[in-house]
């Protein structure tokens, strides 16, 4: 049994066209003679939890001959592979676009895997960090990152951060804010931009961006990676990640101030969303305007993304490769995956997300399965979710 996932880093020079023409290229040079190759592709906050997934299943006693090359290329880059067929599939941490749905010319599902915060993190001091996280509002992030706060001691930050004024020693007075952020498209942007504008009380004037304008003084770069060596050799900076880097990095995430007025860090938030009555879109429905952004709730964290899985609703021209690649997306629902997403700074789908991608991924279309699976694995596949592999 063959196992494999391909990672790739583009040069920070490269636009997202000229980023998908080179990966058709290379795609091309994956081995034809595995048995059978599913390629796919997305988001660089999602590499080790997919990447290690996919590659899991090809472990998996349900499964033979599998090659799941995933390249980590980013959610955008991964789309667009996806939608110009160089990729069968793509992950990522926001939906396609409307204008990029209403494109596909063809049936396409998109289906929830996991949930993933966005952190904002500040390099302190560490005796501030021993004993304490930083709080902030909407309101108050917006007027840090448009410029409008630049110093540690203002009178909005002090006022939800009494710890600071008791500090020793002391932060010094007049200490400038080094605010680091991305201009490359990315999910963090996403969410983030989504709750200043959702929770900011107006106060955010710069929208909902996957590549975040910011104020004046701001150091901009390219790249998680580089977001967060900026924080790491930065004192008395901030900036916004994924939870994994943050956590990868050992950066401290700030509690953010819910809908209901609570300050929570993710880590202690309730990923269940229990009582919130949360509208899921039809799989094969425009998810544009989806967001998981400031829901109510004591224990509810403000800045979500959901990884999103893109497919084709018809994979019968894949023959037998399609039934693989169906089962492959109810391997990433079933616990193995489920289970492990907090180890990554994911965490699992609640029941009635998970009923939801269950049903969609049920109805991607494929041909008999017989040349692939043993008879006698096939009811194993869903288990424990009933996933009902009946194949036309």
């Amino acid at each position: 049994m063959t196992s494999g996932h391909g990672q790739l880093r583009w040069p920070a020079a490269q636009g997202l066209a000229a980023a998908v023409f080179l990966l058709a290229s290379i795609v091309q040079a994956v081995d034809k003679d595995k048995s059978y190759t599913i390629i796919g592709g997305g988001g660089t906050a999602l590499r080790d939890f997919v990447s290690d997934a996919v590659g899991n299943a090809t472990q998996d006693a349900n499964y033979k001959g599998l090659y799941l090359p995933f390249y980590t290329v980013g959610t955008g880059a991964g789309q667009q592979s996806f939608l110009n067929n160089t990729f069968q599939y793509a992950i990522g941490d926001f939906p396609l676009s409307k204008k990029d749905f209403e494109s596909a010319e063809r049936p396409i599902l998109q289906i929830p895997i996991s949930f993933g915060p966005v952190v904002i993190v500040a390099n302190l001091t560490p005796e501030f960090h021993a004993s304490s996280s930083l709080q902030l509002s909407a309101p108050v992030t917006a007027a840090i990152f448009q410029g409008n706060i630049t110093t540690w001691d203002d009178p909005a930050i002090l006022a939800i951060n009494p710890n600071l004024t008791k500090l020793q020693p002391p932060i010094p007075a007049g200490t400038k804010i080094k605010v680091v952020g991305r201009s490359d498209s990315n999910a963090a942007a996403y969410a983030f931009s989504q709750w200043l504008a959702q929770a900011g009380n107006g106060t955010w004037a710069l929208g909902v961006n996957k590549t975040l304008p910011t104020g004046p003084g701001v150091k901009v770069v390219i790249g998680g990676g580089n977001v967060t060596n900026y924080l790491l050799s930065t004192p008395f900076s901030i900036g916004y990640t994924d939870a994994y880097a943050a956590k990868k990095a050992k950066l401290p995430d700030a509690a953010l101030r819910n809908e209901a007025g609570k300050f929570v860090r993710y880590s202690k938030a309730d990923w269940t969303f229990p009582g919130i009555n949360v509208s899921i879109p039809a799989a094969t429905a425009d998810w544009s305007k989806f967001n998981l952004t400031n829901l109510p709730g004591d224990k509810t964290y403000p800045v979500v993304t959901t990884s999103i899985l893109v497919t084709n609703n018809d994979l019968t021209g894949r023959e037998t490769r399609g039934a693989a690649q169906k089962a492959v997306f109810g391997y990433l629902l079933g616990p193995s995956v489920q289970g492990a997403a907090t180890s990554y700074q994911q965490y699992p789908l609640n029941d009635k997300f998970l009923n939801a991608s269950l049903t969609a991924v049920n109805s991607i279309r494929v041909v008999d399965s017989k040349d692939f699976f043993q008879s006698n694995q096939l009811p194993k596949l869903g288990a424990p979710y009933n996933i009902n592999f009946q194949y036309s």
